[in-house]
């Protein structure tokens, strides 16, 4: 298989990959926060922090009856009590302020990491183009060769492995299920032949609009 590759390819493939990246992140966040451990899990935390606010709350009451008409004990034991209220009362809640949070927060640590990792690639691929982009598959194991003006090389050699295949029209991402950041990325200027080449070897290809939607 192979796929001419220059500038003003890589730049489309660039942009394309980031928008398969940006979908894939959303939908990694989207199934840990909404699948049934992660929601019983929060829900659990809160209504446990619920339930030891008010368990704290009725101790502190026992521990100051007898001088509530006096005021305020400040004592120890009144103040180890009253702030493990307050926390457990503020955890329970805000507990959706918080999950929400955390959302967003794992949401930019994802962008963060995956942009530095797809503008790495591009960058390196900008410095050899144009290029020739020369891939075989033999068995398990995918090999791209870089054929230019310098002549021929191996560039990378990878185990294709259980996963699936997302393209747009100038990038195929390939994704391995056990594995975050994807195994593959290939950028083309034909995205049958890559399709084509892919399907024969028994890997499922999408395209952006029906893998995310």
């Amino acid at each position: 298989m192979e796929l001419k590759v220059n500038s003003d390819i890589l730049e489309k493939s660039n942009d394309q990959a980031a928008n398969i990246f940006k979908n894939r992140n959303s939908s990694i966040v989207e199934k840990f926060y909404c699948n049934y451990y992660s929601k019983f899990f929060y829900s659990f935390l809160r209504f446990f922090s619920i339930f030891i606010s008010v368990f704290s709350f009725v101790n502190l009451i026992f521990l100051v009856k007898d001088n509530l008409i006096f005021g305020f004990w400040f004592s120890e034991e009144v103040l180890i009590w009253f702030v493990c209220s307050c926390l457990m009362a503020f955890v329970g809640v805000f507990m959706p302020q918080i999950r929400a949070r955390a959302r967003r927060k794992m949401e930019r640590r994802i962008a963060w990491y995956t942009d530095i990792r797809i503008r790495r690639i591009f960058n390196s691929l900008k410095k050899f183009s144009p290029y020739t982009a020369i891939y075989e598959i033999k068995g398990c194991y995918i090999s791209c060769h870089r054929e230019s003006e310098a002549g021929k090389e191996l560039t990378w050699r990878s185990k294709i492995g259980k996963g699936v295949a997302v393209q747009d029209e100038y990038v195929t991402i390939f994704f391995r299920k056990i594995l975050f950041f994807p195994a593959i990325i290939i950028p083309h200027d034909n995205k049958e032949i890559v399709k084509r080449t892919f399907v024969e070897n028994g890997v499922e290809v999408f395209s952006v609009s029906d893998f995310y939607k």
